[in-house]
This record gives structure tokens, sequence and C-alpha cells, in this order.
């Protein structure tokens, strides 16, 4: 090796150690830099006519394995997915509450039911039937409440899908930015390892809200892609539309996710996005479909569905051989046969029904008086006179059929809500009186009958979760529905925790390729510092024989 290639070899050393060292000293100060990767220099050796020439410097690389880093972002949409499903699940737990909790719908259905009871055995009783409609409003009330804190969940997840959508969108377009900046970069010989790791960023962001795939095309441009294959970024960048909507009721239209005029809503199933559309589209309607089960079927049950009237009874006792005649609505008369010996008001009864016959229309003893019923719930009207015998007959308005709560529309088109409208009847919230009978028509057996129907076993139609008809009592339907949303609310705890957990390790398996780790970084410092002073003495070794040289 002669001094010119000497000297060539130690100024191509220096030149090395030194670019080294200052990408060291930037990987240290950058170590805990978000989305930093490490970079080096790849350094291969000069050749000179055969005779080494130094070294030759790449531009300074990323240390990463792209796998692992691809690997890593999948999870990263995963564990978003998951931690959104969380939080949106906690407060779905809180709106609904627990199972004696004692605030829980459970708990409040059972409060009405506990004073429905005590009414059906003192139904005269004004206390017990002010109680009643006290805690019927409750019940109402709370199944309102349930239904609106349902409705702003789900707007909050339209709003939040519309802000990510937005994210996305400027996420994107980076991207298409960082490759317009990449490629030129490339293409004039400049390293872009600082705007590679800026761009991997930007992708990042978009694989947190969206399950995405991407590929780097050998100029530097990366693809972005849908996991459907719907193109997101090439040279440029497509954008994602979304509407948000106004106020939110179960029969709000929502809007859907349009990439290039087409809709994509189906394709986003992973990710914030893919959580926050299913929240919105699947989860929080069925709960919605669970209490309007549930509303309608109290709805349904909490009635009266026959007609009654009672009619006084005067004149002279019942006697061997009294005849009668009666009346329903107006219709045709007929005649009972004469009563037997030594008669009381059941034989009056008897007589009676043996001449009316079978039909919806029944009499009965009530105390001294007799008591009619018409199951068909007719507006009744029944005159009996006595035909043989001094008895009176005088009869009172009937007690129609009515519901104990209103405001449900049984036969609304899908998806109903009934439950954002059951309210007490306003009829009975105002005279609560009427569960006993209209003035001067008590009828004890009103609140008996609602008592009968309320707690009796139902048939619940499918809805929301529940997937198929079941027969089971209202009190159990309210605790299925609660137990559900326990459920799914720990479920989602569960699965962030897992999802997280798995998230942290893939992430440190990528980071250990592509991070900082200082100890190293400093054991290079040493290395690289021995390589420059050793070009330091080749280059004092060099100066020295040229001085030598010129002194000759």
């Amino acid at each position: 090796m002669n001094i010119a290639g000497a000297l060539q070899n130690a100024l191509s050393g220096l030149q090395a150690a030194q670019t080294n060292m200052q990408l060291i000293s930037s990987n240290i100060s950058n170590a805990q830099t978000p989305g930093y990767s490490r970079e080096t220099v790849q350094m291969t050796p000069a050749l000179l006519n055969g005779a080494g020439a130094g070294v030759i410097l790449s531009l300074p690389q990323r240390q990463i394995n792209q796998s692992l880093a691809a690997s890593a972002r999948v999870q990263d949409t995963a564990a978003s997915g998951a931690n959104v499903a969380n939080t949106y699940f906690q407060q779905i737990q809180d709106l609904f509450g627990q199972v004696n909790d004692g605030s829980s719908l459970s708990d409040t259905y059972g409060q009405f039911t506990s004073a429905l009871q005590t009414l059906s055995t003192t139904p005269d009783d004004q206390i017990s039937q002010q109680n009643l409609v006290a805690t019927a409003q409750t019940l109402a009330g709370q199944l309102n409440s349930m239904s609106s804190g349902i409705q702003a969940i789900r707007s909050s997840a339209d709003g939040d899908i519309s802000n990510d959508i937005q994210t996305v969108n400027t996420a994107l377009q980076s991207i298409a930015q960082y490759n317009t900046e990449i490629t030129h970069m490339k293409a004039t010989g400049q390293a872009t390892a600082a705007l590679e790791d800026q761009r991997d960023q930007a992708l990042d962001q978009v694989s947190q809200l969206m399950g995405v795939s991407d590929f780097v095309r050998p100029n530097g441009t990366m693809v972005v892609f849908t996991s459907t294959g719907q193109m997101l970024v090439d040279s440029t960048a497509s954008q994602l539309s979304y509407t948000q909507s106004g106020a939110v009721t179960a029969q709000t239209p929502m809007s859907a996710v349009t990439l290039n005029g087409v809709d994509i809503t189906s394709d986003i199933t992973t990710g914030s996005i893919g959580t926050l559309l299913n929240l919105r589209d699947q989860q929080l309607p069925n709960l919605t479909a669970e209490l309007n089960q549930f509303a309608t079927n109290l709805y349904n049950s909490a009635q009266v569905t026959s007609s009654s009237q009672l009619v006084t009874v005067g004149g002279t006792a019942p006697a061997a051989g009294d005849t009668f005649t009666v009346s329903i609505n107006g219709g045709a008369t007929v005649t009972t046969a004469p009563l037997p010996a030594n008669p009381t008001l059941t034989d009056v009864v008897n007589a009676i029904n043996a001449a009316v016959g079978a039909g919806t229309v029944t009499a009965s003893v009530n105390g001294n008086n007799i008591a009619f019923t018409d199951t068909a719930g007719s507006n009744l009207n029944v005159a009996v006179t006595a035909t043989v015998g001094g008895e009176t007959f005088s009869g009172s308005a009937a007690n129609l059929p009515f519901h104990l709560f209103s405001g449900v529309n049984t036969a609304a088109p899908a998806p109903q809500d009934n439950a954002a409208t059951i309210a007490v009847n306003p009829t009975i919230a105002a005279s609560p009186g009427l569960l006993f009978g209209a003035t001067g028509n008590p009828d004890p057996t009103i609140a008996q009958t609602l008592n009968n129907a309320v707690t009796a076993v139902q048939s619940f139609a499918a809805a929301g979760n529940f997937g198929g008809a079941t027969s089971t009592t209202l009190s159990d339907y309210s605790a299925q529905i609660l137990g559900q949303a326990a459920n799914a609310s720990s479920a989602a705890s569960d699965n962030a925790t897992f999802q997280a957990t798995l998230q942290q390790q893939l992430q440190a398996r990528a980071s250990s390729v592509s991070g900082v780790n200082i100890d190293q970084e400093m054991a290079q410092v040493t290395v690289y510092q021995n390589m420059y002073q050793a070009s330091a003495n080749v280059l004092s070794a060099v100066q020295n024989m040229l001085d030598t040289l010129l002194k000759m």
C-alpha cells in the first residue's frame, strides 16, 4: 500500500467513525421518542485496482423487522377495539345496574309487584292504591330512563365514529404526503429513515381505528388497503365519508361509512371504528329490543280485560217460586226457573246463570249484591226484574277494561322502543281509586286480576341477544336482561386486559429490534472511538512519513 492509499484509508475510517458516532448520539437522544427506530449505516469495503481504499457508507437505515411490526400493528387494532368495547360496556353496566343492588330494573319491578300484592289483599285501601300507582310510575320512569340512556350511549358512539373517521382521513393524507417526499428523496439519494418513521406512526394511527394491510413499493411508496382489499392510499389518499346524526332514537337512520361513494360499513369490523359500528348497529339496538319486549309484555299483562257491573239487590228476601227476567246489553230477555225452597242469594245467582246460559257474561255473589262479569269486555248493562217476588235490582255503571300502563304501540314497525314511551295510564294516575272500581261499582277482583296476570309465566318473542322465543315471568326476564349486560361487561373487561397484555408483548418484541438500547449504543461508542483513534494514528503516521520525505 502506498502513502496515498494509506491516507485514503485513514480519512475514510475517520469519516466512518464520525458518522457512526453521530448516529449513535441521535439514537440515544431519541431513545424515548415514540415511533423512533434505531438507525445505522452499512459499511462496505472500497476497492481501487484490487486494493483496499477505505469504506463506503450507506445512507442511514432503520433497524426494523417488518414482520414483527406488522404483527404488532394487527394487535394494536385488536387492543384498540377491545379497549373501546370495555369503555362502552362499562357505561351500559352503569346504566343497567346489578340485580339486587336496590336500584336496578329487577329491583324496581319487585317493588311494583310487592305493591300490587299488597293491594290485592286490601283492594279498597287508598294508601295501597296510591302506592301501586307510585311504584308503577317509578317502573315506567326507569324504563324511560334506560331507553334514553341507551340512545345517549348510541349517540356517543356515533360521535366517536365521526371523530375517528376524521382522524383516519388526516392520517391517510399524511401517509400520501410522506410517500411523495420519500420517493423524491430516494430518487435523489437522500436519507429517508426519519420520514419513514413518521409515516409508520401515521399508519399506526390508522390501524388502531380500523383494520388495514400495507406494503411498500421499490420506489418507497407505501400502499394501504382496508382488511377487505379496498385501497386507501397509493400515490394519493382516498377519503372516508361519514355524517354524524343529530338526536338519536331507536328509529334514527344512521350514516354509512363510504369510500369514494361505496358503502364499506360492513367491511370495517375491527379496531375502534369497527367496535363502535358494532355497538351502534348491533349491541345497543339489541338492548333496546330486549327492553321493548319487557315493556310490551308488561303493558299487555297489566290490564283488566273483562268488564263488570254491580247490581244492588233490595226489596223482599228471596222466596221459593220467585222468578226473574234478565236482559244483557239490551238483548233478548230470558226468564229464570223458580227458586227452590228456602232460597238464598246464591240460588238467585245460580238461577240467573242457568237462564243466561254459556257465554261471556256470568253472575256471582258480591256481599249482599250480584256482580256481573263479561270476559268480552263490553260496556256491561244488565237489567234484572222480579216477575214473581218482591226483590228489586239496581245496576251501577260498568267497570270497563283498562290497561294499567299506556304509551305502548304494539303494532309499530320494528325497531320498536316502547320502553321510551311507556307510562302509567293517566286516568288511573289521576284516580287511583279506580283500581277498586268506579264509584258505586266496587270490584275487589281488579287488583287480584292484575297481580295474577303480571306475575304469571308469559311468552316472550325473540329479542336482541335472546335469539329464541321463551316462556318466563317478567321478573326473570328483567333479571336475564341485567345478567347478560353484566356478563357482556365482564367479558369486555377480560378481553381488554388480555388484548392489552398481548399488545405489550408484541410491541416489546418489535422494539427489541427497532428500539434503542442505551447500553448497546454506549458499547458501540467505544468501538467507533477506537476506530477513530486508529484512523487518526494512521493519519499521523502518514504525516510523519511525508514530513520525513520533505526533509530529505
